[in-house]
Formats: C-alpha cells, structure tokens, sequence
C-alpha cells in the first residue's frame, strides 16, 4: 500500500501513535494535577490568535489559514471543539486543541479528541504542553467524555504515556503536493 501511494504521488509524513486514555479511570498522578494548571485557559474566537501566534512561533506555514478554519468551526459549533493555551509572563506559549461530539453522539459514544498540540520552542521541556493536555481532559471529563484519542507524534507520544494515554495503533500520514492550475487566459475581446 505505501508503495502504490508513493507512486501516485502523496509523499509520507511522521507516522503517528493513535492513544487513548480512559476518563472513568484517571491514574491519581493525573487528578492531583488537574488542581494546578497554572494559567490555561480555554479561549474564544478572538483568542484565536494567540493560537496563531504559537502557530507561527513553532513554525507552521498555515497558521492564518488554520485561524480562519477554526474560527468557522466555532461559530458552526459552539459546542464541539475548544482551544486551550497556556501563557508564560502574559504571552501564549502552548496551545491545543479538543473536539467534543454534538448532537447526542457525546452520550452514545463518550470519545473526545485531542488535537493541535505545539509550544513555542524557546518553552519547551517546561510541562507547558502537559499543562494544556491536562487542561483538555479536565473540559472533557466536565463534557462528560468517556475517553479521550490522540493521533500523537513521537515527540509527543511519551508525555501522553506519562499521563496514562496507551497506544492502540498507528496511522501514516501522506500528503499530495497539489499546484494550483495557472489562471485562465483573458476572454477575447
């Protein structure tokens, strides 16, 4: 399969470590934690561009386009995604993401989603994208999510581990690389 995909043109990316963490059953060193965030919030749209700003500060090419698409996403569902971002002396260092089910589907299948984890770099090794994680599964649990999933990458996937997340499966990212078509020539006059 990964060869007939690299034919066809999708070039791979970091395989990513799908975990998942029981809400009904928090290890003790995860519940004491959630007491202690330190200042995490979850923000609204206009928070969004603190996100932005971590976005681009970890070097991510899209983070205006990404901004756009999850402001939409909050005006069509209040309800089903939130934005959590940590500060550092007042400034957004770390951020994530985490999708709720709506209409119903939260009570018929209890999962929740976390996504978009990144730091600034300059914070790193600091237990700020821990503390955003931690902040995720406390808005959660307080959704009423039986567990929670992540598609993590390796640098992540060890601090999930330490948080009790246990891997299920793997999934492998490919990208198509698609150039937009040249405008159209001017209609004759």
């Amino acid at each position: 399969m990964a060869r007939a995909l690299r034919e066809a043109g999708p070039e791979p990316e970091e395989r990513e470590t799908v975990l998942a963490l029981d809400l009904r059953e928090l290890p003790a060193s995860v519940t004491d934690r959630l007491r202690t965030l330190g200042d995490v919030r979850s923000v609204d749209v206009a928070g969004l561009a603190d996100y932005e700003r971590i976005s681009r500060e970890s070097g991510r090419k899209d983070s205006a386009a990404e901004r756009t698409r999850l402001a939409r996403t909050m005006a069509e569902q209040p309800d089903g995604m939130q934005v959590h971002v940590a500060y550092r002396d007042g400034a957004p260092v770390s951020g994530g993401r985490l999708y709720l089910p709506v209409g119903g589907a939260l009570e018929n299948h209890g999962a929740a989603e976390l996504a978009g984890g990144r730091t600034v770099p300059r914070h790193r090794r600091q237990g700020l994208f821990t503390a955003t994680v931690l902040s995720r599964i406390s808005a959660a649990v307080a959704a009423g999510a039986n567990t929670l999933w992540v598609d993590a990458l390796p640098t992540s996937a060890p601090i999930l581990g330490k948080l009790g997340f246990t891997p299920v499966t793997w999934t492998q990212p490919y990208v198509l690389a698609v150039t937009p078509a040249p405008p159209a020539p001017p209609a004759a006059a």
